[in-house]
C-alpha cells in the first residue's frame, strides 16, 4: 500500500511539474506574440517604449491584442494554481512522510 501512495504523489508531483513548464514556455511565446503585435500599433509616449506594459491599458488594444491578452492572463492564472497545488502536495507528502516507512 506504501508503494502506492509513493508512487502516486510522485505521479502528481510530476506531472504539475511537466504542465508548469509547459505552462510557463506558453506565457514566454505569447508575451513575445503580444510584443510583436503591441509594437506595430500606435501607442502613447510612455508605453511606445516597452510595448508589453500595454497589456495592462485594454482600451488601447485591438481585437487581436484582446485575445492575447486573455490567453496570457489566463495561463499565469494556471500556473500560479499549480505552484499552489505543488505546494500542497509538498505539505502533504511532509505531513504524511512519517507514517509511510521504506
Amino acid at each position: 500500500m506504501t508503494d502506492i501512495i509513493r508512487t502516486l504523489v510522485l505521479v502528481l508531483f510530476a506531472g504539475t511539474w511537466i504542465v508548469g513548464v509547459l505552462t510557463w514556455f506558453y506565457i514566454v511565446a505569447s508575451s513575445v506574440h503580444f510584443f510583436l503585435l503591441a509594437s506595430k500599433m500606435e501607442l502613447p509616449g510612455y508605453l511606445r517604449f516597452n510595448p508589453l506594459n500595454a497589456i495592462l491599458h485594454p482600451r488601447l488594444l485591438s481585437d487581436e491584442t484582446l485575445g492575447v491578452r486573455r490567453r496570457i492572463f489566463r495561463a499565469v492564472g494556471l500556473f500560479i494554481a499549480l505552484m499552489a497545488f505543488g505546494f500542497l502536495q509538498g505539505g502533504l507528502a511532509y505531513l504524511i512522510g512519517p507514517y509511510v516507512r521504506p
